[in-house]
């Protein structure tokens, strides 16, 4: 699935790697680009993409990744855990990955 917008853009994929624990049947990855200026209806956009996946897959693994740094999520989706929190550009964390496992 695909949306764009000005205020943000959102790639859903779902795939099986070849190995991959017997435990998940596929993995499914959102990738996000927020450029602004508003970040609350790209978060309600990215949390709906987020649910949306988690119920069609039957619980399997969703991931969120991608530039969104000024768009807070959190109220959203505060049950994710961010993963990378060790800066990646200087002294800022540019890439959000999150998921619910």
């Amino acid at each position: 699935e695909k949306q764009c917008c000005k205020h943000y853009e959102l790639m859903t994929v779902s795939f099986r790697p070849h190995y991959l624990p017997r435990e998940f049947s596929e993995i499914t990855v959102i990738l996000a680009f927020v450029p602004g200026p508003d970040f609350n209806t790209a978060a309600e956009h990215i949390a709906d993409s987020y649910n949306k996946a988690v119920n069609w897959t039957g619980g399997q693994p969703v991931f969120l990744l991608g530039d969104f740094n000024r768009c807070d999520i959190t109220t959203h989706l505060p049950h994710l855990e961010q993963y990378v929190t060790t800066p990646t550009r200087s002294h800022k964390c540019f890439q959000q990955q999150s998921t619910h496992i």
